[in-house]
């Protein structure tokens, strides 16, 4: 495949100055300068998308080059980028459940998907966005949303609700209404039951699904223009350590490494 489109758009001004972070009511964002990632497991489907040079997807024993990628949820992957800004579209499966249709020419045998025949129109699309600002914000996650298509499947109702009450929940330091139990008698099924049908309606078990709506709401703190320990506390973790831990391992980096950068962290309005 050629990348020559590629390099001539390397050479255009960026999406965004800085690196910024869209948060949605489900879906979240990430688009400015590409990262050094190691190797991690996000707890939803992600979408990767580069703005400039081709990056380098590992899974397994395996390693491919792509410009644009569906990652499943829970898939154990390493993403490096080249030169150019990169973007990224988490998918909440509360809000919907995502498959690589038609429009993705790659397959992996990790499930992961690559090359959209849409990449190109995608980036040249972000590459008009100026500003970081709401407007803009709504843009990003509407480009990125045009990659994935929603599954045929439907997911559990009961559970895609129950799970959406999480994050109020997280956010108001209930911890004890966070629990599996808790939640499974809610629904008025066994723990073993709810654990089931969560990880169906998720594809990943119910703590580290509960660790990603932890992650919104720290990310909402930062927003607020919280500090890495307040962001922590509010968010229901014993410590900024361990806050940095659980981060590191769902996104690849440290949440520090965004805060140095200059990230701006943007709510957008339902």
């Amino acid at each position: 495949m050629s990348y020559g489109i590629a390099a001539r758009l390397r050479f255009q001004e960026p999406a965004t100055a800085a690196p910024v972070v869209f948060l949605a009511s489900a879906r979240s964002a990430y688009v400015g300068p590409s990262l050094r990632l190691a190797p991690h497991r996000n707890a939803v489907a992600c979408v990767a998308l580069s703005l400039g040079e081709p990056f380098r997807l590992a899974t397994g024993s395996s390693q491919r080059e792509a410009r644009s990628a569906l990652i499943p949820a829970n898939t154990r992957h390493q993403l490096t980028a080249g030169i150019g800004a990169i973007a990224f579209l988490y998918l909440d499966p509360v809000d919907v459940a995502v498959t690589g249709g038609p429009g993705w020419r790659q397959r992996t045998r990790s499930g992961v998907s690559l090359e959209h025949a849409g990449t190109e129109e995608a980036v040249a699309a972000l590459l008009r966005v100026r500003a970081a600002k709401p407007a803009a914000g709504r843009q990003v996650l509407d480009v990125l949303g045009g990659l994935v298509e929603p599954t045929r499947t439907r997911a559990d109702r009961r559970i895609t609700a129950a799970l959406r009450k999480l994050e109020p929940v997280v956010e108001g330091l209930d911890a004890a209404e966070c629990r599996l139990d808790r939640v499974a008698a809610g629904l008025g099924l066994s723990v073993s039951r709810a654990q089931h049908l969560i990880r169906e309606v998720t594809g990943v078990p119910f703590r580290r699904y509960r660790t990603w709506v932890r992650m919104r709401v720290a990310a909402r703190a930062l927003a607020g223009g919280g500090t890495l320990t307040e962001a922590a506390h509010t968010a229901g973790f014993s410590s900024a350590a361990h806050f940095s831990t659980a981060f590191r391992t769902m996104f690849g980096l440290p949440p520090s490494a965004l805060v140095s950068a200059g990230t701006r962290f943007i709510v957008l309005s339902p």
